[in-house]
């Protein structure tokens, strides 16, 4: 996966100036996140999915076979709203634009994908997500970050 330019120390905020700190430091905590696309016919799809972060990016992994990987390989750029975690109140959320892309899974990214999702403790569950990747029946949804912003901020999103 590409960085985006960026190394595992920068932030996305420190060269964008319409990003704020707060939101992406709230962004990379979140362990939860909702998906959105523009129909062909003009209305609304959207998911919710477990992100993975690196500098300027957001990453997903889902089944290949889904309608969603069929919706998202047709489109360039979606919204995802990044929400509080479990149990953290009050709800706060951060809203994200960016370009996506549907990623191929190579062997060599796997240790990688399953620290970044915390599956790293070996049980039944981990090891069927793990043979899922291996097996190439996912992929990564692969969005480069292109605007973000808390509400209540003023700064633009952009594309």
């Amino acid at each position: 996966m590409s960085e985006g330019g960026l190394t595992s120390g920068e932030w996305l905020s420190d060269h964008h100036p319409d990003i704020s700190r707060e939101a992406e430091e709230f962004a990379r905590a979140s362990k939860r996140a909702y998906v959105f696309c523009e129909t062909k016919g003009g209305g609304v799809h959207g998911w919710p999915l477990t992100p993975f972060h690196s500098p300027g990016r957001i990453s997903f992994t889902t089944y290949r076979k889904t309608p969603k990987v069929a919706h998202l390989s047709h489109v360039s750029e979606v919204c995802v709203v990044l929400v509080s975690n479990y149990g953290v109140e009050p709800i706060r959320y951060v809203v994200v634009d960016g370009r996506i892309k549907v990623l191929d899974i190579a062997p060599e990214m796997i240790p990688d994908i399953m620290r970044r999702l915390n599956r790293t403790r070996k049980d039944d569950v981990t090891e069927r997500f793990e043979r899922s990747i291996r097996n190439g029946q996912r992929v990564i949804l692969d969005v480069e970050i292109t605007g973000m912003k808390l509400p209540g901020e003023t700064a633009a999103m952009t594309r």
